[in-house]
């Protein structure tokens, strides 16, 4: 599943985009359905960086977004936010299957 990156002011690396994508890989192993599309935002304002994520599956929605001085931080932080709400999406589908 292809990743949109987008950035503003910050250039997104090969190392860059390929941290963001395997920590996705990880999150997206939690999920029952697969992730059809996910898109993520790289923004420096001054000192800050931020990180957005918005992915989408078949009847529901995921963003999350961190702010840091490290961009790094922002990621994690981003995708820590991100797999929680995967994990609580996952937990309610299999709760209404029962």
């Amino acid at each position: 599943m292809p990743i949109k990156f987008t950035s503003h002011d910050t250039q997104i690396t090969p190392v860059l985009r390929q941290l963001i994508e395997e920590k996705f890989a990880r999150i997206q192993r939690h999920c029952s359905n697969n992730i059809m599309h996910a898109e993520v935002i790289l923004k420096t304002e001054n000192v800050t960086h931020t990180a957005e994520i918005n992915a989408h599956i078949s009847g529901a929605e995921f963003n999350a977004q961190a702010n840091d001085k490290d961009l790094y931080k922002a990621i994690d932080i981003m995708m820590q936010k991100l797999n929680k709400q995967v994990l609580k999406h996952h937990e309610k589908s299999i709760n209404h299957q029962i």
